[in-house]
């Protein structure tokens, strides 16, 4: 089984990421930022293969400069 973060495939396989073809962002706006960490607050909205949305999601996301290279360095969410 192959492991996405802390999920496995199988969460896709049934349920309401079954139907997941793709995700778009709704909102994406600075809350704080620094020279090596910004607090992102989101929206984004997951979308069957024929464009009808199965759910919008809010979700925090603190993203880090470490060693010259910026990523996601925790994102709180309640999105499965």
């Amino acid at each position: 089984m192959i492991e996405r973060g802390y999920h496995t495939t199988a969460m896709f396989d049934s349920g309401p990421l079954s139907d997941w073809d793709h995700s778009a962002w709704e909102r994406r706006n600075v809350v704080h930022a620094g020279p090596d960490k910004v607090h992102f607050d989101t929206r984004f909205t997951r979308y069957r293969a024929d464009g009808s949305v199965i759910g919008g999601f809010d979700s925090l996301y603190v993203v880090t400069c470490e060693n010259g290279h910026w990523g996601v360095k925790a994102r709180s969410s309640f999105a499965p």
